[in-house]
């Protein structure tokens, strides 16, 4: 199954409530946040002592899932822009 979300222009983000802006671009920086990560993981750059724990490495992408999930929680008008079928090949 295939779940997608669609913005396909700035004006239908621009219509989105104020928290709904805020989760998908949270969802953005996390994602960022997380290749940077990778990243600095892959060539040993040493980086600030919260990120040293290696079982903090993937709250940057819990934090993307759950912005993600109150951003579509929070559209008003989800119906339009959800689309649920199957995978492609």
């Amino acid at each position: 199954m295939k779940i997608t979300y669609e913005i396909k222009t700035l004006k239908e983000f621009y219509e989105l409530p104020m928290i709904s802006k805020i989760g998908i671009s949270l969802f953005l920086l996390s994602g960022l946040c997380f290749g940077g990560i990778i990243i600095c993981k892959m060539f040993d750059i040493e980086i600030s002592g919260f990120v040293k724990n290696d079982s903090l490495i993937f709250m940057p992408l819990i934090v993307s899932f759950i912005s993600l999930f109150i951003a579509i929680l929070f559209d008003k008008n989800r119906k339009k822009r959800v689309k649920i079928g199957p995978k492609r090949p």
